[in-house]
């Protein structure tokens, strides 16, 4: 069994749109992610203001009623945006962490066997980063031997919050230290990727929820990619195949807008894997080469179809779906058409250590039970292109404490010093030189 837990404002709100799509594709009787019995889910909802979980813990928030509202844990006020405060709490118990582990280990017992849990956050507030540090940190030494996922949202390079670079940097040791593998979707990719397609008539601008409902859908195929499935974190370790790599993104075509597939009904399969692959361009581009001297030419950001390929892949999974999959796909029914494969292999082109590393799978069942796509290719892929976000947070951070130690002392306030600062620098600096 798998538990999920949803922390701060992002990770409630794309818990809600994944909860939806669960709903939609899934088996309700799959244990997995719901109890057979209670027919809820086996998820948390934790946030550190009532706005958002009290949308959630409403009768009328899904299509029927799967969240016990025990595991609905949240207090009265945010976290100001700080890592820190996240983190330890309005004092040193942190009751909100208490009661959430508390809620979890609860869920643990009513499982038959607990394979592990997947967090989703993002690192720009307080909460979802700094109480997701803490949570998993302590998930990491109650369980041991189990696994942890996050689905780990990262800022758009400008316009959340002064401090979402400085969030980031100290979340990510944590997370690096803890998890055993981190799915991250950057929000500057999934904005660039929205704003490409034709949007319908009524609504002509993209917001937050067509971002959170685009990154609903890519865990919900990535954990549940048939109704029937069991997922058992297989599928993820084997591409977070070395402690230092643990970053994985997902990239998919068709996704939806407003709960409808942007894929045209005759689209053929290299249409699909070409729009796919044009994806991986996509993202922020700014904010590079500040703090360390690094170089476009050093770290390519992606715009061409010949910068796409400077960067490589450790590791990554490939799921390809259709109704028709074994007759489209094969030839001769056994062997997989190599056209499909070479449309793969050059922009998501493998390191030389492990030039075997990707895997690609079919699916000979319709991509979607709930709207009518033919055809849907999902790729989880560990690439070194995390490089470009990790390298944007880490210059801005490090600008910022250097030039005049700006806003340090509120992290001080609540038990962050500059020991740790420097610390987390260096270990998202390790990250980059690894990858």
């Amino acid at each position: 069994n798998t538990i999920c837990v949803h922390i701060g404002q992002a990770g409630n709100q794309i818990g809600k749109e994944f909860w939806n799509w669960m709903l939609k594709e899934t088996d309700h009787r799959n244990e997995t992610f719901f109890h057979p019995s209670e027919g809820t889910a086996r998820a948390l909802f934790i946030d550190s203001e009532p706005k958002v979980v009290e949308k959630i813990a409403a009768k009328d928030a899904f299509s029927a009623p799967i969240v016990n509202p025990h595991n609905v844990i949240c207090e009265q006020s945010g976290r100001g945006n700080n890592y820190a405060y996240g983190y330890h709490g309005d004092d040193t118990k942190n009751a909100l962490l208490k009661k959430s582990l508390t809620a979890y280990r609860k869920e643990v017992e009513k499982c038959e066997l607990y394979l592990g849990g997947v967090v989703f956050h993002s690192l720009a507030g307080g909460t979802g980063s700094g109480l997701t540090a803490a949570f998993i940190e302590a998930l990491r030494e109650e369980y041991p031997k189990h696994y942890i996922v996050t689905t780990t949202v990262w800022p758009r390079a400008v316009g959340e919050t002064c401090l979402q670079f400085y969030n980031s940097c100290l979340a990510i040791p944590k997370l690096q230290q803890n998890a055993d593998a981190i799915i991250l979707y950057q929000n500057d990719k999934v904005a660039a990727i929205l704003d490409k397609y034709p949007k319908t008539a009524l609504t002509q601008l993209f917001t937050m929820e067509h971002m959170n409902e685009y990154i609903a859908l890519g865990m919900q195929q990535t954990l549940a990619p048939i109704p029937t499935h069991s997922f058992d974190f297989n599928s993820i370790m084997d591409l977070a195949c070395c402690s230092m790599f643990k970053f994985l993104e997902c990239d998919m075509y068709p996704f939806t807008y407003e709960h409808k597939s942007v894929s045209g009904a005759d689209d053929q399969w290299g249409d699909i894997c070409e729009r796919c692959i044009t994806n991986i361009s996509l993202g922020s581009r700014s904010g590079f080469g500040s703090g360390k001297g690094m170089s476009e030419a050093m770290f390519p950001i992606p715009s061409s179809k010949d910068s796409v390929i400077k960067h490589k892949s450790i590791a990554l999974r490939a799921r390809l779906k259709s109704s028709s999959a074994n007759k489209e796909l094969f030839i001769n029914h056994t062997t997989l058409n190599p056209q499909i494969k070479g449309m793969l292999d050059l922009p998501y082109k493998m390191v030389d250590w492990n030039p075997d590393g990707m895997h690609i799978e079919t699916y000979n069942t319709r991509p979607f039970t709930s709207m009518i796509t033919k055809k849907f290719i999902s790729v989880l892929g560990n690439r070194t292109s995390v490089i470009c976000p990790l390298r944007e947070a880490l210059d801005h951070a490090e600008l910022k404490y250097k030039t005049k130690k700006a806003y340090v002392d509120w992290y001080k306030k609540y038990g962050c010093e500059e020991a740790e600062f420097e610390q987390s620098f260096e270990c998202v600096s390790d990250i980059i030189d690894c990858y």
